[in-house]
């Protein structure tokens, strides 16, 4: 007898699901996109990576206002007793900065230019903040007052970098290989000369000058490096530069060529320098050859991109490194070809890399532990509130591609990112196949969290937040082998952490049951 046919039940395909988690370790340009592992990034922009889950950076407001220029240095001077204030070069003067307000009359005026370098020394006849441009002479702050401060050999006006090193000050000589030195715990007086060009061999002038600390037998001492143009380091040993039985040179080494002046920042014991072959530790150059320190770069995972950056924007002004120690980062200021400033941000406790946008900073400096830069008419403070000055905070992430642990075509049904924020967002998200770059396009605008006080509607709005865990599937129709998250937000007011990723997917040549 003739039989009906049965349906092919095993040509059916199966719902199965995947989670893949935030992309934890930051951002990756050095392997290979198919290499990547679960927890890279693609794109990172204004998300942060902490150790279990990436978080929308905090955002910026005005503090000081009205400047009539570009706002090129910040710097800070913090009191023994605990008292902090903070500075502000615009044009040809210097401004108190630390109240917030509109900016008052200048504190020090009739200068020549406003990109000053700085460093904090205490003598025995105070606590001083030294700063030095390369043309308006030896500038202090004792707390009270600005002084310009006598100092002969060396023509004041033409110092532009400033260290100390074992109750001694170090000057750098613009577009010279002479660094300066004056008396142990002096601030005045005579300043003799340690010209560099006698151990570099690569020509070049110097750049800057940095003490590190490292081991020995006697427990740590500190190094002095003086860094050329060329990115030559000679470090020496001792107290006494006068005396051969208490200063020796240790050792002439190589890094990339530093961007500027500003491309170099203590952390911990250690100095990292900003080159043309990325950030480097100069505790850890010393250790290996050239050629090989690509292995000691702190930005190894970002460099190709950086590198990028660093040849069509190396003269603009505005390079800058700083740490930021309450909020665990390094913050690497990065002029763009186009006018335009982003900062590279790695956390510093994971080594994860992130990229912040909407940031136009020219210079950084910290003031109580609290971050500020400089701005084209003002002076913001950084990493508080939830909005870029009253403004939205644009965010975007992309995870690394995957193949869901199933090496098959696939067809995408269903997506959700696992968020936590303190209302509800609306994320555009979407996701990318087989190494393709689309942006979400049908982003939501988020407005404020709750209500806004004295702006707001009485009995309308709702104030105060909760923090909801949101976890909303929406459909997608994408058919690949690998596939990649992707999640873009533009809110005011949210605070958000994702913590990954679910997908729902039928596979090809997977049967039913």
């Amino acid at each position: 007898m003739r039989q009906a046919l049965r349906p092919n039940r095993s040509r059916r395909p199966v719902a199965r699901f995947a989670s893949l988690p935030a992309p934890v370790a930051g951002l990756n340009f050095r392997d290979a996109i198919a290499a990547l592992g679960p927890t890279d990034a693609l794109i990172l922009d204004n998300y942060f990576p902490h150790a279990s889950y990436v978080e929308l950076r905090r955002g910026y407001t005005e503090h000081v206002t009205g400047f009539a220029s570009p706002v090129e240095s910040v710097f800070d001077y913090a009191a023994p007793n605990g008292t902090a204030k903070l500075f502000a070069a615009a044009g040809t003067a210097i401004y108190d900065a630390t109240t917030a307000g509109a900016v008052g009359a200048a504190v020090v005026s009739s200068l020549t230019n406003a990109r000053w370098q700085t460093v904090q020394f205490s003598t025995l006849g105070g606590d001083f903040l030294v700063a030095v441009n390369g043309a308006d002479g030896v500038r202090t702050y004792n707390g009270s007052a600005w002084a310009t401060q006598t100092i002969t050999g060396a023509t004041a006006a033409n110092l532009v970098t400033v260290a100390s090193h074992k109750t001694r000050l170090w000057f750098g000589e613009n577009a010279s290989t002479k660094a300066w030195y004056l008396g142990t715990g002096a601030i005045v007086g005579a300043a003799t000369a340690l010209d560099l060009g006698y151990v570099w061999s690569m020509g070049g002038n110097l750049a800057f000058i940095v003490p590190i600390s490292f081991q020995n037998t006697q427990g740590l001492d500190d190094v002095l490096c003086f860094v050329s143009t060329e990115g030559e380091v000679a470090a020496y040993v001792g107290t006494d530069p006068a005396s051969a039985n208490t200063w020796q040179l240790g050792g002439v080494y190589r890094i990339g060529r530093p961007t500027n002046r500003r491309a170099v920042a203590r952390f911990g014991g250690d100095a990292i320098v900003m080159t043309d072959g990325g950030v480097v530790s100069l505790r850890q150059i010393v250790a290996v050859d050239l050629s090989q320190a690509g292995n000691v770069s702190i930005t190894d995972k970002i460099n190709r991109v950086l590198g990028e950056q660093v040849a069509e924007a190396a003269s603009t002004f505005g390079w800058e490194m700083i740490i930021y120690p309450a909020g665990t980062r390094l913050i690497v200021n990065a002029p763009q070809e186009d006018g335009t400033y982003r900062q590279w941000v790695m956390n510093t406790l994971t080594g994860a890399w992130c990229r912040t946008i909407g940031m136009e900073a020219l210079s950084w400096s910290l003031m109580a532990g609290a971050p500020y830069f400089g701005g084209a008419t003002a002076v913001y403070q950084a990493d508080t509130g939830a909005t870029d000055n009253a403004g939205n905070i644009v965010g975007e992430v992309k995870g690394a591609f995957s193949v869901l642990g199933v090496p098959a075509l696939k067809r995408m049904t269903m997506f959700r990112p696992t968020l936590t924020a303190n209302g509800n967002p609306a994320p555009a998200v979407g996701i990318d196949v087989d190494f393709s770059d689309v942006t979400p396009t049908d982003v939501l605008v988020s407005s404020v969290s709750g209500g806004q006080w004295n702006v707001s509607l009485w009995d309308a709005a709702v104030f105060g937040s909760t923090t909801n865990n949101l976890r909303e599937w929406t459909t997608v129709a994408n058919i690949g082998l690998t596939v990649a998250p992707r999640l873009r937000t533009e809110t005011r007011g949210f605070d958000i952490q994702i913590t990954g990723f679910d997908l729902a997917f039928e596979a090809q040549g997977l049967a039913a049951l």
